[in-house]
């Protein structure tokens, strides 16, 4: 029989740290730590993505010929 993982051990290895931006507890993979705050993968995604879109929407505009 094959022991348990967490057999003698007294606290958890994957505790779950506070999202600053959308204020849940959510599981440390991921994350980025940013000075006192930190944002999770899900949030973390959310708004590099929309920073992205919205620098390649600027640039696209700068870009058409009129």
């Amino acid at each position: 029989m094959m022991p348990s993982i967490d057999m003698g051990s007294t606290f958890s290895t994957h505790k779950f740290k506070f999202c600053t931006k959308c204020d849940t507890d959510k599981p440390p993979e991921g994350g980025i730590e940013n000075g006192q705050k930190w944002i999770c993968q899900s949030c973390w995604l959310k708004k590099t993505t929309i920073g992205n879109l919205k620098q390649n929407r600027m640039n696209g505009e700068k870009n058409v010929l009129r």
